[in-house]
């Protein structure tokens, strides 16, 4: 398997990484925001989104309509505008599991139910947990882990800027990562 690329290698200063360069310095600035700053940059990344990605606007749309077949026009639109709004806050909670530390958010989040985690764990038996692939779901399990530590499985971002600011992520928020190819581990 080829190692996952660093933040220090070389390659990654190239011109065709400058813009990923940009929103990952803008990313982390949202992470030095207050938690009202966060959430009303998500939305405003939301709103960019609904504005200028048409393509995705128009499948929004098309499985909101399919979803909730008796919305009319206008409370379709007004529900596509909401899914880009949690998108864009999702992809900023995201940016702040990946460029900060999430400990500073297990105060702010509350979990139900660690106890039977604990009790399966002292039975001796393996855990298995599966979370539907949202933008909260990299948020709270690096939460989770700060509270119980749990290896994650993951599948490698074609990025390579990309993968390296997760793979960093990865590395700090739980004991191992697992490639989704290499589940025999």
């Amino acid at each position: 398997m080829p190692k996952p690329p660093l933040l220090s290698d070389h390659e990654l200063k190239y011109p065709r990484y400058w813009l990923i360069w940009l929103l990952l310095g803008l990313a982390w600035l949202t992470t030095q925001l207050s938690q009202n700053g966060r959430i009303r940059a998500g939305a405003l990344v939301g709103w960019i989104g609904y504005r200028f990605a048409s393509r995705r606007r128009n499948i929004t749309r098309v499985n909101l309509k399919l979803s909730f077949p008796q919305l009319d026009d206008c409370e379709l639109e007004e529900k596509t505008r909401q899914v880009f709004r949690s998108t864009g806050i999702g992809l900023i909670e995201t940016a702040a599991v990946w460029l900060s530390d999430p400990r500073q958010y297990r105060n702010r989040v509350k979990i139900h139910g660690l106890e039977h985690l604990q009790t399966v764990k002292n039975s001796g038996q393996g855990i298995l947990l599966v979370g539907m692939h949202q933008a909260t779901l990299d948020f709270a399990g690096a939460v989770l882990a700060s509270h119980k530590p749990f290896d994650v499985m993951y599948k490698t971002n074609k990025n390579k800027l990309i993968e390296a600011v997760m793979t960093r992520g990865r590395n700090r928020n739980f004991p191992e990562a697992i490639e989704h190819k290499n589940i025999r581990k």
